[in-house]
Parts: C-alpha cells; structure tokens; sequence
C-alpha cells in the first residue's frame, strides 16, 4: 500500500527490526532480564527434579536387582533414604546393597540440595531487588 512502511522487505534475508536495540526502553529490558531469569530458575529445577527421578528409579531397579526385592520394598527404601527419615532398612542389605545405598544417598540429597539453593537465590534475588530499591523491581 502506499505511504505505509515496508516491515516485509523480501529483498534481504536479515528480517526488518520493527524497534532498534539502541531505543528499548529500560522497562522493556527489565522485563526481558526477568524473563531470562524466570527460565532459568525454571530449567535449574526441571533438571534436579528429573535428577532426583532418575535417581530414585535406577536405586528402586538396583535395589529389585542386587536384592532382590519387591517394587514396594525397593519403593520404601528408596523413599525412607530420599527423604532422610532413617527408619532402617527394610531387608537386611548385601555389601552391594550397601554401597547402592551410598549412592543413593550422594546422588539423591546432592540434587535435592541443588533444587534447594536454586530457589534459595531466586527468592534472595527479589528480595535483595526489592531492599535496594531497584526501580525495575515490581510487586
């Protein structure tokens, strides 16, 4: 149409910028830098809760495997390890048993403590934006 800018233009292949870099605004680079930040804590707590999963299934086929337990016994105690409460074990365990156990607990309380610092700074992050007064920090 005429008098109307041409936003298409085919006759390059870099794609037209309807808005510069140089003229966004800093409410729009805050919002850019959240969202940045808000998939970040994200993917950092998608990856140890898969962590954590996968832990716990390949304990709960060790522990059917080397011990030759049921899937709820094996279920039990891979709960009961997870979770730190420590009732004791559900079978008496085998030396391999033993060091599946140790594993268990090295890989399991290692990607709970990542999920645990993860949100730790995400929620210290806006706390300490919003103690500072930072003008892009919005309620």
């Amino acid at each position: 149409m005429p008098g109307l800018p041409d936003i298409m233009n085919t006759s390059t292949d870099k794609p037209t910028r309807l808005v510069p870099r140089d003229s966004q605004t800093p409410q729009i680079q805050e919002a850019a830098r959240e969202m940045q930040e808000q998939a970040r804590f994200r993917r950092r707590i998608l990856y140890s809760a898969g962590f954590i999963a996968l832990t716990a299934i390949a304990a709960t086929v060790g522990y059917q495997v080397v011990e030759g337990w049921s899937l709820l016994d094996a279920l039990y105690m891979v709960a009961i390890t997870l979770t730190t409460v420590g009732f004791g074990e559900v079978h008496p365990l085998s030396l391999t048993g033993r060091v599946l156990t140790l594993g268990l607990v090295v890989f399991g309380v290692s990607g709970a403590l990542y999920a645990i610092v993860a949100i730790a700074e995400y929620v210290a992050g806006g706390i300490l934006l919003k103690a500072s007064g930072d003008a892009g920090y919005r309620e």
